[in-house]
């Protein structure tokens, strides 16, 4: 599978969509030629409904991360 082909899939935590290190970091990534897809969770089993949708979304890669993780430095 080359690069092109790839498309990520990256699940948040919904309190965490509006941290603007997580948008400059996603931008930067796109503007780099990454094709990702950026979803939040808003209740319990969201990331898990999310991640089962992916295949239908041509999605190869998901990445899932929470508030924890995108906070520390």
């Amino acid at each position: 599978m080359t690069d092109l082909q790839q498309h990520y899939l990256l699940i948040i935590n919904g309190k965490s969509a509006g941290m603007p290190a997580l948008r400059e970091a996603v931008s930067e990534q796109r503007q780099a030629g990454m094709k990702i897809t950026v979803r939040a969770t808003w209740e319990g089993g969201d990331a898990a409904d999310i991640a089962e949708l992916s295949g239908a979304m041509g999605i190869t890669h998901v990445i899932a991360c929470g508030e924890m993780a995108l906070s520390a430095k």
